[in-house]
């Protein structure tokens, strides 16, 4: 589980100094439970800086490990409005409301598991 969650992060450079913080804590569930049987809890931040046309998302794996990543596949129309698309999920802020989306294809799907976001 702990290769899953670090490979939601995928990609690295350098955090970008600037930009709108959205931090979030996400856990990989049972596909089926409403996100209550749970395995792992993951904190990270997701910041984003439409100046630099990036994000980077930044936090500890579930080994305490530090991550700073920044994301490809990514299209920012500002600091409140943007998507980035992964393998496994799609990450979409609308209006400054930070939504996640799992991909149905994904192997983490296919593996009966899900990530939901701790509200």
């Amino acid at each position: 589980m702990k290769y899953i969650v670090l490979f939601l992060l995928i990609t690295s450079t350098p955090l970008v100094s600037f930009g709108k913080n959205y931090d979030v804590t996400m856990k990989i569930c049972d596909i089926g439970t409403k996100c209550d049987k749970c395995y792992e809890t993951v904190k990270v931040s997701y910041l984003v800086s439409s100046k630099n046309k990036e994000v980077t998302v930044y936090g500890k794996d579930v080994n305490g490990k530090d991550v700073k990543e920044v994301l490809n596949n990514c299209q920012i129309s500002n600091e409140d409005n943007w998507e980035c698309v992964s393998s496994s999920l799609v990450v979409q802020v609308k209006n400054g409301n930070f939504l996640l989306t799992n991909k149905p294809e994904s192997s983490l799907v296919r593996g009966k598991k899900e990530v939901c976001i701790v509200r």
